[in-house]
This record gives C-alpha cells, sequence and structure tokens, in this order.
C-alpha cells in the first residue's frame, strides 16, 4: 500500500524523507503511517512543478535529482520482482473500484473531508484572500476543484499501467515481459 501511496499522490517527499518503518520483534516488518503530504498532487510550496501525472514517482529522474540515495532506494528494487509486480496490481484492482473511487465521486470521501472543512477555509479565504504558496489567490473550492481533477488524472494514467502485469512491468521499464507467472504453486 505505501508503494500504491507514494505512486498515487506523486508525493515528493515520499520514499526519501517522512517514511517510517517499523518491526515489531518477532513479526512483519510495516510502514507508517503515512503523513508529510503538503508536496502530493502537486501542491507543492517550492517553486518547482511536482505535478509530473504521466510518469512513474519510482523510476522518474526528477524525483530522485536531489539525493543519491533516492537513486538507489527501496522501490526501485521491488519493481525488478515479478512476484511484486503481480501483487501491487491485485492490490491496485482490489481497492481501485473501492477505495480510490470513493475517494473522488461525487459526494465521496474528499468531499465529505471538504465539507467538514469548509467554515475554516471560508473564513480562511476571507482573511487571505485564497490559500498561500503556488496557489495563492485560489480558494477553498477551486483548490478542492482542481485536487479532485488531478487525482482523477492520475488514476486514469495508472489504470492504464495496472491493465496487466505486462503492461506494467513494461511500463515500469525494471523487468522483462513474464512468460508465466504461477502464484502458489
Amino acid at each position: 500500500i505505501n508503494f500504491l501511496l507514494g505512486e498515487l499522490t506523486m508525493n515528493y517527499d515520499a520514499m526519501k524523507n517522512s517514511v517510517f518503518l517499523y518491526k515489531d520483534i518477532e513479526g512483519l516488518y510495516y510502514m507508517g503511517p503515512a503523513w508529510d503530504y503538503d508536496w502530493a498532487w502537486g501542491g507543492s510550496m517550492s517553486v518547482e512543478d511536482t505535478w509530473r501525472p504521466k510518469e512513474w514517482q519510482t523510476t522518474s529522474d526528477f524525483y530522485a535529482a536531489d539525493a543519491y540515495y533516492q537513486t538507489v532506494q527501496w522501490n526501485r528494487c521491488l519493481i525488478r520482482d515479478p512476484y511484486f509486480l503481480v501483487r501491487l496490481q491485485e492490490t491496485w484492482l482490489e481497492i481501485r473500484g473501492t477505495v480510490l473511487e470513493a475517494l473522488v465521486m461525487d459526494g465521496g470521501k474528499l468531499d465529505q473531508y471538504a465539507q467538514a472543512l469548509r467554515p475554516a477555509a471560508l473564513a480562511n479565504d476571507a482573511r487571505w484572500g485564497g490559500s498561500m504558496g503556488l496557489y495563492e489567490g485560489q480558494t477553498f473550492d477551486e483548490g478542492i476543484a482542481e485536487l479532485k481533477e488531478r487525482i482523477r488524472e492520475r488514476l486514469d494514467w495508472l489504470d492504464e499501467q495496472f491493465a496487466s502485469v505486462d503492461t506494467l512491468a513494461g511500463s515500469l521499464g525494471t523487468c522483462g515481459k513474464a512468460e508465466t507467472i504461477v502464484i502458489g504453486e
């Protein structure tokens, strides 16, 4: 899920900063909680445009440009494993029509969160004339509309990449076409 969350959001901090990994003594490794998404979906307070909806964050030279450790990070190793790609596609197909669709549909989670924040956001708009950063002057409603548009654009591109395991492997550019991948034998 952490891999998909970083890819879905195109969070500039994912996989190089703001990552928490832990393990119980006899247990599995876990990642989370997810935090620090101020640079997700291009919502950067920097002067750089971090919104790149039609590429993989994991393999992007742009996201790896500022730190050597990003070029050798674990996601670049994971995508070389055909089993990981199978599980990644299965997880995408499992959450795409449910969790992710519930996020962006009209009246969905994003709209519900926006409604809960609406009084404070409108007060902020009235006081400051809109949001800060690159979107100075953008109202709360404009920001929500843009965020939903960005999420849908990213989902559309990811849907194309997850069409099959071979499409996924080819898109990531790290695995050759699998002749056969058999799970459970």
